[in-house]
């Protein structure tokens, strides 16, 4: 943090080496490294919205990805470096690493947050709600390309911040405050901890 306004900071695994990345007086928000550990994607404040940069972590220099007037956050880089996917205005986007070719990815009934590629990088994991006149949260998936919208989950309760394993085979995710698991098809959901924030 730098005074009231948040900034991007990174540390080394043994505590030592705290650096700001991107001191501005905008709050900063959703870091999210690229695969290749050179860059870090993140949302920050403009005007009344939000929009998404990337900041180089030998240089500190910082480009902007995106110009609008809406409200982006949550950024998500994909494993192949291609593509980030996040979240506009309640809906989930996807744009080529470098901000090009920025489209909706799919129009959910609520408002979509916390989407997690595939290892694969061909699947996208997020949470919406099903019904929102119920107002709970289920996880959901989509490719790449916007075909194959499926819910994962149907459980009528809040189930939210999917994560994908590291062999695309299963998803964590949290469930009313306890940490479950499943197969990517939604099959053997199973409660592992109490907690929330899975990530594998």
């Amino acid at each position: 943090r730098s005074g009231l306004d948040e900034d991007v900071f990174v540390v080394a695994a043994n505590g030592r080496g705290l650096r700001r990345l991107a001191a501005t007086r905008a709050a900063e928000s959703s870091p999210s490294w690229s695969p290749d550990g050179k860059q870090i994607v993140f949302s920050r404040a403009v005007a009344r919205s939000s929009d998404l940069f990337v900041v180089r972590i030998d240089t500190g220099a910082v480009r902007r990805l995106t110009h609008t007037a809406a409200t982006e956050a949550v950024p998500a880089w994909s494993p192949d470096g291609s593509s980030i996917a996040y979240v506009r205005d309640g809906d989930t986007w996807v744009m080529r690493s470098d901000g090009a070719r920025a489209h909706r990815l799919v129009d959910t009934l609520g408002v979509s947050w916390a989407p997690d590629w595939s290892p694969g990088s061909t699947t996208i994991a997020f949470q919406t709600p099903r019904n929102p006149e119920n107002g709970t949260t289920d996880i959901w998936t989509v490719r790449k390309d916007g075909s194959g919208l499926r819910t994962v989950t149907r459980n009528w309760i809040n189930e939210t911040s999917p994560a994908w394993s590291k062999d695309g085979a299963s998803i964590a995710f949290c469930r009313e405050g306890q940490i479950w698991t499943m197969r990517a098809d939604g099959s053997r959901q199973r409660r592992v901890t109490v907690g929330s924030g899975p990530d594998w």
